[in-house]
């Protein structure tokens, strides 16, 4: 996909349901892949998200995987960040390690996803073509990052591009590296590298944007 933004987060509350609906725009052609604008839409036609979801016969070439940023000792065990930091749940408690983390960056590894039949009551598929947890640590590791540097949380609103190199994510998990591009103390720009456990390029993200605010701790 490309320019996936998010406008408004969709609120739950206690004990009641909240709908949402996918809309499909018109689909244009773009040499060998096909543009399909996408909105996540919710009561009363408010947008949550929108985006551009590109479409093609076959995935494209992985390349080589960018350098990892120069890291600092990430002080006492991974878990502790769902004790200091973060929010989640047993079930997106995703971040197995934490190898190091500096203004440069954060890398870490982390475990995908159950089945969709754990998660889903009527699943369309058996297996997730992109894997929502190993995903998510991404935006959990950025949050790590945030409060690391300044002392505040962070929540992501915007994606420049996200490309998939594999059919599927690994069942082991996944490794993810992550390059700090700009960071200060409201905003950070960063770009994601997704990788295998032999090395190789999953998935990358790019000009990933989160807001930081000391209001989200």
């Amino acid at each position: 996909f490309e320019d996936l933004r998010i406008l408004k987060g969709v609120i739950l509350e206690d004990g009641k349901a909240s709908s949402v609906s996918v809309h499909a725009g018109k689909p244009a052609s773009d040499g060998a892949l096909c543009r399909v604008p996408v909105e996540l839409r919710g009561a009363r036609g408010i947008v949550h998200a929108r985006g551009i979801f590109l479409l093609g016969e076959r995935l494209a070439e992985a390349g080589a995987p960018a350098a990892a940023p120069a890291l600092e000792r990430f002080e006492g065990p991974a878990r502790r960040v769902y004790r200091d930091y973060l929010f989640h749940g047993p079930d997106l408690q995703g971040i197995r390690a934490i190898e190091g983390c500096s203004a440069e960056g954060i890398v870490l590894d982390c475990d995908a996803a159950p089945a969709p039949s754990k998660w889903l009551k009527r699943p369309l598929r058996s297996r997730w073509l992109a894997d929502p947890l190993i995903l998510d640590a991404a935006f959990q590791a950025m949050i790590v990052w945030s409060f690391e540097r300044h002392q505040a949380g962070s929540l992501p609103c915007f994606a420049a591009k996200y490309s998939q190199f594999k059919g599927a994510f690994p069942k082991e998990g996944a490794r993810i590296s992550i390059r700090v591009t700009k960071g200060g103390r409201h905003r950070a720009l960063a770009d994601i590298d997704f990788l295998g456990p032999d090395g190789g390029l999953l998935a990358r993200m790019e000009g990933y944007e989160c807001v930081i605010d000391a209001s989200l701790n």
